[in-house]
């Protein structure tokens, strides 16, 4: 009985090691990926010193790939004070990899280490922090009485992103707070490498809205006076999540495919790309290859096949889950592009009209489209602009009445007045013929 008893406890405790090791390896994942909503920036906070005062700050991050990005944030320091004092900084770290660390106060480069959050968050004063490690500099650096220093960190850190190619980045301000000071200025710089950025990699929005957007896709904010707590906005790499699911497959064709398009081939984009759409089996994958193909007609300007690509797909219901969005816009732009192109400037009047109330639309495909209207010719786009003038009231009501609308109303107007007329010149001959006689 005993040895019955122990069997059957060894079975239930292989069975309960079963289901939680099967619950490890297959639960569902989380949506989105370990670090991707991590802010690349932290700041630099004030934990000891007196008589100081934040006069400027200046942040600059560039989003060198998919992978990285670079941050180097300076902070211009006086000490308002009539003696010497000494200053002790350091940055809260995320879990995001951090990589190249320079931590300096003008003109000298510091050591920085590493230090616990139960060591540090305490010290922090004006704003609320709760972070388990931070990066300090090693000692507290010395600033003459009158004196203004900057101090500065650069660092290299990677960018989390979700599976559909969402990478969201947010830059906290809220640490300016810690320095117990209003600075006169604040300004933010994010810039992104011209080789890889588009237009439609950008989300609508950004929160808040930079001061200034330029057309080489830097965004700027300054704040003189109210600081935001953070900046925040969405990058999404559409491009590399095509390459990456078209690799996934473990095609052999595919990746010759991805391999062409890395490699610039255009010629060798269409060729291996028309092999393989006519014995594709699965439509998103196909509509995926079609896409790659469509950016390599359009680079060989070959506007026509561009156009009659994206014709196919919008034929199509492919849906791309969260990639949507930014392929739609990505087609859009590159529809303008061909459309001036080709000089249908009809098509293309059409097009810019239609889109141009579409509020989703980023500041730089509303631009695109501002861009694609001025190729108009003069000429054209007033006969267009007449052409597609909203008829006056009476140009409606003449057309109507030519089109026999109101034809039925106008035999039954004419036969009531007729009828009334007759009616009329009835009444008078009899009333004539009846005077006569007195």
């Amino acid at each position: 009985m005993k040895q019955r008893k122990k069997r059957a406890f060894w079975l239930v405790s292989f069975l309960l090691f079963l289901g939680a090791l099967t619950a490890v390896f297959f639960a569902k994942p989380l949506l989105t990926r370990a670090n991707e909503s991590e802010p690349v920036f932290l700041g630099l906070h004030l934990l000891k010193g007196e008589n100081l005062a934040l006069t400027n700050v200046e942040i600059s991050v560039v989003v060198n790939d998919r992978n990285t990005s670079t941050v180097n944030a300076s902070y211009e320091i006086t000490n308002t004070g009539s003696e010497n004092t000494s200053v002790y900084m350091a940055m809260p770290l995320t879990g995001k990899t951090m990589t190249d660390s320079t931590y300096r106060f003008t003109p000298y480069k510091y050591n920085s280490v590493l230090v616990s959050g139960d060591q540090i968050n305490s010290m922090v004063q004006g704003v609320s922090v709760q972070y388990d490690m931070w990066r300090a500099y090693s000692f507290e650096v010395p600033i003459g009485a009158g004196e203004t220093k900057t101090a500065s960190i650069s660092y290299n850190i990677e960018n989390g992103s979700t599976e559909d190619g969402k990478m969201f980045y947010s830059i906290h301000l809220d640490h300016i707070k810690s320095w117990l000071s209003q600075p006169e200025n604040v300004s933010v710089t994010v810039s992104f490498n011209p080789k890889t950025v588009k237009a439609y990699n950008f989300d609508s929005s950004f929160e808040p809205e930079p001061t200034e957007i330029s057309d080489q896709f830097i965004l700027t904010w300054v704040f003189v006076e109210e600081i935001p707590d953070n900046i925040r906005f969405q990058y999404s790499i559409v491009d590399e999540i095509i390459k990456d699911t078209l690799r996934s497959q473990g095609n052999e064709e595919l990746i010759a495919f991805v391999h062409a398009v890395e490699s610039r081939d255009h010629g060798k984009v269409v060729e291996l790309g028309k092999e393989y759409v006519q014995k594709a089996e699965e439509p998103k994958i196909q509509s995926m290859v079609y896409l790659l193909m469509a950016d390599s007609y359009l680079f060989l300007k070959n506007y026509s096949q561009t156009l009659a690509i994206y014709e196919l797909l919008g034929a199509t219901t492919t849906d791309y889950g969260g990639l949507d969005n930014p392929i739609q816009t990505k087609v859009l732009l590159n529809r303008l592009t061909c459309l001036a192109n080709t000089k249908d400037y009809e098509t293309l009047y059409d097009l810019i009209n239609f889109e141009r109330v579409n509020p989703d639309l980023n500041y730089f495909v509303r631009n695109a489209l501002e861009d694609a209207y001025d190729r108009i010719p003069g000429a054209t786009l007033e006969a267009l602009e007449e052409d597609r003038r909203p008829p006056t009231g009476l140009e409606l009501f003449i057309n109507r009445f030519l089109g026999g609308e109101f034809t039925f109303f106008l035999i039954g107007i004419i036969s009531a007045v007729l009828i009334i007329t007759g009616l009329i010149i009835y009444f008078r001959r009899k009333r004539k013929k009846n005077n006569f006689f007195y």
